[in-house]
């Protein structure tokens, strides 16, 4: 067991945050983890040693309330466990520095890029890598998608996780509520024959360089999680992810979600993820555990060992956790 150290965790109701917590009861070292929620019932604090009931992260009360809670645990590290925890926490990242707490964040351009879809695919045209065609919906008219993209086609929401705001466009009336919204964007629907996912994971150095890189072949559940999952080659991938690593200079866990089509014989990178993803727990189930890297790296500024690779496969499942109200029977 490694040295001591106090965690906090957010969102630990959802499927990232309480990931992390048991990635970081997995992990080498020794730590006191405090979970902190919106939710005063969030199943993630029975896994945490102290709980905390959080505010919103767009509430004006954000700064300080987790100030609070920094100084009255001594926090050392923090671990977002949410999309809105991690832009807030940017913000006030340098204030956290001053009071000797260190955030679990990406780079600021890393953040700024890949926080956007629409960001990510100039990105990867300015880099000459594959990217699928997409148009802006604010500027895009219906002959131009129906020559550009075709029917079906896909409409996302520019700045998203987990598909959220995510539709099918079928014909012309599906497509006429998304033109002219400038949160959107329409890509080409990927329908051939054969449609495999997957969720590569590296941990970036800030330097261009990154280590222990696992790839999962997934499928995804309604709610835009990874629901099966198996370890597959890091081969096909590999070359994309240096180029876009030695570009961005990535920061900490990073996650890049590909699409293979049949009909082009190509892996199409779908977007970046600068953070954690809900694939983190199976991650640490075959070796890769990114909590304990981001102790590793953010908080004893040394670059984490390579780690040894499990094959195998995994499927999530729901399972019930159960507080009675009484010992009594």
């Amino acid at each position: 067991m490694k040295n001591k150290c106090t965690v906090l965790v957010t969102g630990v109701g959802a499927i990232i945050g309480y990931g992390i917590v048991k990635s970081l009861r997995a992990s080498l070292y020794q730590c006191y983890i405090v979970g902190i929620d919106i939710y005063s019932d969030a199943v993630g604090k029975v896994w945490c040693d102290s709980f905390v009931a959080g505010v919103k992260a767009d509430s004006k009360d954000f700064q300080d309330h987790i100030q609070r809670v920094v100084k009255q645990y001594s926090i050392d590290l923090i671990i977002p466990g949410i999309e809105q925890d991690l832009q807030a926490l940017a913000i006030i990242r340098d204030t956290l520095s001053e009071l000797g707490v260190v955030v679990a964040l990406n780079s600021s351009y890393c953040l700024n890029t890949f926080g956007s879809k629409l960001n990510t695919r100039q990105f990867l045209l300015d880099n000459c890598l594959p990217v699928l065609e997409t148009l802006s919906a604010k500027n895009a008219n219906s002959i131009e998608v129906s020559k550009s993209l075709g029917y079906p086609c896909i409409a996302k929401l520019d700045k998203s996780t987990a598909g959220k705001g995510q539709r099918i466009i079928h014909d012309e009336t599906d497509l006429a509520p998304f033109l002219g919204q400038s949160e959107y964007l329409l890509q080409r629907y990927v329908n051939s024959s054969i449609v495999k996912e997957f969720t590569a994971s590296a941990f970036g150095l800030g330097n261009g360089d990154f280590v222990n890189l696992i790839t999962l072949e997934r499928t995804l559940g309604s709610d835009g999680a990874t629901h099966k999952a198996k370890v597959t080659s890091n081969e096909p991938f590999i070359q994309q992810i240096r180029i876009i690593c030695n570009n961005s200079r990535p920061v900490g866990p990073t996650n890049f979600q590909f699409i293979y089509d049949d009909s082009q014989n190509e892996y199409f990178l779908l977007e970046i993820n600068p953070r954690i993803s809900s694939s983190s727990s199976l991650r640490t189930a075959f070796g890769v555990n990114e909590a304990q890297m981001c102790i590793d790296y953010y908080l004893h500024k040394c670059i984490p060992e390579t780690s040894v690779i499990r094959s195998g496969k995994a499927q999530r499942y729901i399972a019930d956790n159960v507080e009675y109200d009484s010992s009594d029977f």
